[in-house]
């Protein structure tokens, strides 16, 4: 599985989108989560110009992630780079919900895609969309398996969003994959 992560997350970020289906999708080594999809469908969609940012294939690198931390125990944030938690936390619903924040950080230099809540990192676009947490629980659901990320304040390894976790009527309807 890690050879066929490895080539996926590959392709992605380098923009070959038809080699992907047509070559790799079809002998995936597990059942891909449409979130999976989705991020394939956004990068065809919006990561096609060679002069701007790749996609960044974070849900993938996830899923990658997560299978060498299960196998080998190699720690998350090596391959993905970015938190979940800062994503969804610190850009997502400070970025796209407070307009003066937004313009602020455009000033800086950051790019965003408003209408797929996609933000330019220096790795790439990252699509964060209406789901990253949902998304990545139904990635652990398909690994089966709950992947360790650095706690932001004290480095322990835990699943990210806890509190979310800890809700019984948000995460109801995850355990569809298992």
């Amino acid at each position: 599985m890690s050879l066929w992560m490895q080539t996926a997350t590959e392709l992605l970020y380098h923009r070959q989108y038809e080699k992907f289906r047509n070559d790799l999708l079809p002998c995936a080594p597990l059942t891909l989560p449409e979130s999976l999809l989705r991020e394939l469908e956004f990068g065809e969609r919006c990561c096609r110009d060679e002069l701007s940012d790749p996609l960044f294939p974070i849900r993938f690198m996830w899923v990658f992630e997560g299978h060498e931390q299960q196998q080998f125990g190699i720690p998350a944030l090596g391959r993905s780079r970015y938190h979940p938690e800062l994503l969804q936390f610190d850009i997502c619903e400070r970025v796209f919900t407070d307009t003066q924040f937004r313009q602020e950080m455009e000033a800086e230099g950051f790019l965003f895609k408003l209408s797929d809540k996609a933000v330019a990192m220096s790795a790439g676009w990252i699509l964060i969309g209406e789901r990253l947490i949902e998304d990545l629980i139904e990635i652990e659901f398909t690994l089966g398996f709950e992947i360790l990320f650095p706690d932001r304040q004290t480095g322990e390894l835990r699943p990210a969003f806890q509190a979310y976790r800890q809700n019984p009527a948000l995460t109801r309807d995850l355990g569809k994959n298992e």
